[in-house]
């Protein structure tokens, strides 16, 4: 049977597809031939026909065609069909011949106005379609037809329909052998018209019969012949391959077939019965019945056993119900192939396919018998994935089904093994090999080998030290244990270190090139090769220097403070020396609060503006081993408009507060007088108030009392232009620098107030060495004075007295009397003040500068 999918599926071919001519066993049919009249009337018509014939005298005349054999044709042809319309054939035939004589003969061919040779115009005017049927004229080839007739050889009775004889192949279609979207029609009186139109309406067999169903179209058509035309079909009904689609089919329905030549008159209808074979047994202009053998379901034909297009598990049974699908007669049930043993390490997770064949091959299932336990899951495909340790071995049935719910059920078994792999080796699946079936290498841990990792690898097999160092295997690793003078990883390094060339407490570093030394110790100063200990001051270097016999020249040193290599500037050649620059200011510009403790600190100078005044307190008690320390300042130039004072060792530098008054001025340089709040009566400090145009000053406010600015701060106003060092204000122009010095002194100092005893001594084999002592009041605020009065009174020879009694003595009580010392200011508190230093036996006078 020829589907509808094949290549030769079309409505083209000519041929019965059921008709086999028997060329063997054919018979021919002897026909009985007319009576005599009937010869004769033959003879008078073609005879009759030949001589209106237009091509018929045109042919005899050029004797290149047999006139009488075309009346003996023509003759013989209505004889055996006793159709009259058989002389047309016979007359076409003689033109034929004609036509290709002519045709043939170049010399008959005439020269026409443009040179051109063409057919004789005598033959060309007489040469017209069937000669007009001999119901018109042929003039210049064309027919011109008699009044009531019509076409190109004026055979059609004209407002006549067409004269249908049969369909082609008796009116049947079987859509499994042809699309069904054509037919052929068979007939006379057809025109090769542009409004040539079939009519189609649909019929049923219902009661025995065919029936219209009211629904018709016009279509279009195709002239094939005078006898023959090929009418277009609307797609069919009966279409076998939609069963999926909801409805129910048709497996025959007929369409009666009419056609016209110009859309208006149309010919008697003929039945076409389109149909599917597989269910349907239809005969031509008859009735369609249920093949045998066959199902006719929804209105689809299916063979026996063809299975349901949506349910392969149902079929058609034709023996059992032609109407409804029947279950499978015939269903075998899968199988399981994969083995019943899994089994895996505790470490490892897989996935694993379960294989299946069913011998149909249709779609199966995969299922358990229970809830997957332990970490197993299992797709409907197939894939086992187990994940978790589990139990070493546990039990589950697997089920296999298939689409018609035959089963295969195989018991699985699940086992954990422990991993063999040693020292922590890691077990992996076997390449190549099945998983889940216990094929696992190990991976072995860095320092191991073996395929279980239990031989450790010996890393000192290849001789790794060098300098005949010892090799000590480790596991993964190893250990070069040096000689003597070598160093690394491998021994390979000459150990510089080894000769010890660091100062002593610098860290010694081997390295490719040599060694490298650490820094020096704190208090210490170099390239950790030599290291040179720093002093704690200029006051400590400029001693060192004259313990040495070095001479003592200003400039920049370095000092240890706080352990850290410090650069400052020494004044080693005034003042008894060792003074330690701590504030230079050279400008007003740029100074505020933040810098006054730091600025410029790594680059001393007394050219420009400079502190390192925040280091200044840490610098005074580093060597200190007396309760004084001295401080010092100059304006304009070295040595001028200032002086040197002393206070406690416990006063500030950074002080914020301007009650540090217990001052003493030691010496004075040029020319001035203390003013009424001025820099003689408290030690400089930092201004707070954001109004002051004064950062570093020792004065209160910006009055005409000589104000003592040391670092000022330029606002922009008048008032405040010559504020710096104004305690010369009179006596000098504004300077160009202010110099704040620091240097601590081998000194010990003390007050006694009136009518109080205290005591000097010295330790360590030393003894008293009297520098100074004051009987009287030049501090306001030093002991309780009695009253609110200024004095300022000194007794003189106090300082002869105090030495005289306690010079070359460890110790010596001091008593603060008038009986002692005289009154020089009778009615005030007065108070002993004394310095002193402990000097070698033998010794006397001041170390550090002069007398006060």
């Amino acid at each position: 049977m020829r589907r509808m999918r094949d290549t030769g599926y079309h409505d083209e071919d000519d041929h019965d597809t059921n008709y086999n001519f028997d060329f063997p066993n054919f018979v021919a049919v002897i026909p009985d031939w007319p009576s005599a009249s009937a010869q004769q009337f033959a003879e008078n018509y073609c005879k009759q026909a030949l001589q209106n014939s237009s091509m018929s005298a045109f042919c005899a005349e050029q004797g290149n065609v047999d006139i009488f054999s075309t009346l003996t044709q023509c003759v013989e042809d209505i004889k055996l069909t006793g159709d009259l319309d058989w002389a047309s054939s016979a007359l076409n035939n003689m033109e034929q011949q004609c036509s290709s004589a002519v045709l043939a003969n170049v010399s008959m061919f005439e020269e026409n106005e443009n040179g051109t040779l063409t057919p004789p115009q005598a033959f060309v005017q007489k040469l017209c379609l069937n000669q007009c049927s001999f119901k018109g004229t042929c003039a210049d080839g064309e027919c011109i037809c008699n009044d009531g007739w019509i076409g190109k050889d004026c055979g059609v009775v004209a407002d006549t329909a067409p004269v249908v004889w049969d369909l082609k192949r008796g009116g049947l279609c079987d859509i499994r052998q042809r699309p069904c979207e054509k037919v052929n029609v068979f007939g006379k009186n057809l025109l090769k018209s542009e409004n040539l139109t079939c009519r189609v309406a649909e019929a049923s067999f219902q009661n025995g019969q065919w029936t219209k169903s009211g629904i018709s179209y016009q279509t279009s058509a195709s002239f094939e012949s005078f006898t023959e035309i090929a009418c277009y079909l609307p797609p069919p009904k009966v279409q076998p391959n939609r069963y999926h689609l909801p409805g129910d089919g048709t497996p025959s329905y007929g369409l009666y077939i009419s056609i016209s030549n110009e859309g208006v008159y149309f010919s008697d209808e003929l039945l076409l019965i389109i149909y599917d074979s597989v269910c349907q047994n239809c005969v031509e202009d008859g009735a369609c019945s249920l093949k045998d053998g066959s199902c006719l379901i929804r209105g689809y034909c299916f063979e026996d056993q063809d299975s349901n297009p949506d349910d392969w598990c149902q079929q058609c049974l034709a023996s059992t119900n032609t109407s409804e699908w029947s279950r499978r007669e015939v269903n075998q049930p899968p199988s399981i192939l994969s083995s019943g043993n899994i089994t895996k390490v505790q470490s490892d997770s897989f996935t694993v396919m379960i294989a299946g064949h069913d011998p149909e091959g249709r779609p199966m299932s995969f299922s358990a018998s229970q809830n997957l336990p332990h970490g197993l899951s299992l797709s409907p495909d197939g894939f086992l994935t187990w994940i978790s340790h589990g139990p070493d071995t546990f039990a589950m049935d697997i089920i296999l089904t298939d689409q018609c719910g035959a089963q295969d059920v195989q018991a699985f078994t699940f086992s954990t093994i422990p991993c063999p792999c040693n020292n922590n080796g890691v077990c992996v699946p076997s390449p190549g090999m099945p998983i889940g079936e216990g094929h696992y290498d190990c991976l072995c841990q860095p320092g191991f080998t073996g395929p279980r990792c239990d031989i450790n690898t010996n890393e000192c097999q290849s001789s790794p030290c060098q300098n005949n160092a010892t090799c000590i295997d480790l596991v993964n690793s190893f250990i070069c244990t040096c000689p003597v003078g070598f160093i690394g990883e491998y021994c390979a390094t000459l150990d510089e270190c080894a000769l010890n060339p660091c100062f002593p407490g610098v860290q010694c570093q081997s390295t490719t090139s040599g060694q490298a030394c650490g820094d020096c110790p704190p208090g210490y100063h170099g390239d950790g090769m030599t290291c040179t200990q720093l002093p704690s001051s200029c006051n400590n270097k400029y001693h060192q220097m004259k313990n040495s016999g070095e001479l003592a020249t200003d400039g920049i040193y370095i000092i240890d403070v706080d352990g850290q290599a410090t650069p400052v500037y020494c004044d080693m050649s005034r003042d008894g020396g060792g003074w330690t620059l701590i504030v230079t200011s050279k400008s007003m510009a740029g100074w505020d609060k933040g810098n006054i403790l730091s600025y410029n600190e790594g680059s001393p100078t007394t050219d420009a503006d400079y502190s390192i005044l925040g280091k200044a307190d840490r610098i005074k008690v580093s060597g200190a081993s007396t309760n004084v320390v001295q401080y010092r300042l100059e304006a304009e130039a070295p040595g001028r408009w200032g002086g040197v004072w002393e206070v406690p060792l416990d006063y500030s530098f950074t002080h914020k507060r301007n009650n540090q008054t217990d001052v003493i001025l030691v010496s004075k340089f040029d020319t001035w007088e203390y003013g009424p709040r001025s820099i003689g009566q408290r030690m400089p400090w930092i201004v707070e108030d954001p109004g002051l145009p004064a950062v570093l000053t020792t004065a209160e406010m910006p009055n005409q009392d000589w104000y003592g600015t040391v670092v000022g701060s330029d606002l922009g106003l008048p008032i405040f232009q010559d504020f710096k060092a104004p305690w010369i204000r009179d006596l000098a122009e504004l300077p160009n620098g202010i110099w704040y010095w620091l240097r601590e002194i081998e000194r010990y100092r003390l007050h006694v107030c009136d009518h109080h005893v205290d005591v000097l001594s010295c330790s360590d084999g030393t003894v008293i060495d009297v520098v100074t002592a004051m009987y009287g009041r030049t501090n306001p605020i030093i002991c309780d004075n009695g009253q609110l009065l200024v004095a300022d009174c000194e007794a003189t020879g106090s300082l002869q007295i105090v030495k005289s009694g306690c010079d070359g003595r460890t110790t010596c009580l001091v008593r603060a009397e008038d009986s002692i010392f005289g009154d020089p200011c009778p009615g005030v508190h007065k108070y002993l003040e004394i310095t002193y230093n402990c000097v070698a036996p033998g010794t006397s006078g001041s170390l550090h500068g002069p007398e006060g």
